[in-house]
This record gives C-alpha cells, structure tokens and sequence, in this order.
C-alpha cells in the first residue's frame, strides 16, 4: 500500500524507480517481484504500464513507466491513505529525470547510514587517510630494527 502510495504521489514511476522505492518500503536494498506488479497491471488495474516508444523524441521516456490509475487512487482512499486530489503528470523525460532526483535522494537518505558503517572503520583509521588525501603516498611498512635492508619507500615505526 506503501508503495502504491509513493507511485501515486509522483505520478509515474519506471522500473529502476519502483525497485529503489520498494526497498526504501521495505527498509532493505531489495528488487520488487515482478509478477505482482504484472498483476497489478492486468488483473487488478491498479497501475497502468505504458511502453517506451518505438520512435522516441528528445522529451518522450526512454523507459517502460507504471502509472497510477483512478481505481487505484480509490483503493488507497479505500483503505484509509489520503491522497488528495488527481496529479496530472506529463509524462516526459524531463518529468522523469526530476522524479529520479527525488528518489534516488530517499533512497541515499533510507541506506546512507548502512552504507557509511561499512567503511567508517577504514576512513577513520590514520594510514588510510593519508592515503586517500594523498594517494601518491605510499603506505608505511613496519620492519624490524635490526634488518639493514632499505628501501625508499620503508620507514621504520
């Protein structure tokens, strides 16, 4: 319901969208299953799947799109979510790359943290900044006092 709610708040969605809002639904990078959403082109009605063109111009998506329909809006007014009133959205590239802005900035904002846990233990360490502030520089090499063989790129600790 989640998602036919975003779906509907932005008027239409393409493939890579509705993945990136379904995982932000589901709290976890994930795909939407496929053949729900065929059912709810076919079956259902909810959604409305409108192919890419065969002879596109330079405004027309380039990219399948799903887009809500009215019975859709009815079943989520049915259901207790309030939506307001009919977008009406042209659907164009132009329309498609500022909903792609928004989403892919939901979805930086649902797994940015995931995402930096992972490597805060590498970027916070002292060697590895240098590094990356400096690539040029190499990484210290601990060698023992008593060896004698140098080169220029050992120090010792």
């Amino acid at each position: 319901m989640q998602l036919l709610q975003l779906i509907c708040n932005f008027g239409f969605v393409n493939d890579s969208q509705l993945d990136m809002l379904y995982s932000i639904v589901q709290h976890y990078p994930t795909r939407f299953f496929h053949p729900i959403l065929l059912k709810w082109c076919q079956y259902s009605g909810l959604l409305q799947k409108k192919k890419k063109p065969l002879h596109p111009s330079s405004s027309s998506v380039l990219r399948n799109v799903y887009i809500p329909t009215k019975n859709c809006r009815a079943f989520l007014n049915a259901n207790g979510f309030v939506l307001g009133d009919d977008p009406l959205v042209a659907i164009n590239s132009h329309n498609e790359q500022a909903i792609e802005v928004v989403v892919q900035g939901l979805y930086t904002a649902m797994f940015k943290a995931s995402a930096y846990n992972l490597y805060s233990a590498y970027l916070g360490s002292k060697s590895s900044y240098r590094l990356l502030v400096n690539p040029e520089r190499s990484i210290r090499r601990c060698i023992p006092k008593g060896t004698t063989r140098l080169t220029r790129r050992t120090r010792y600790c």
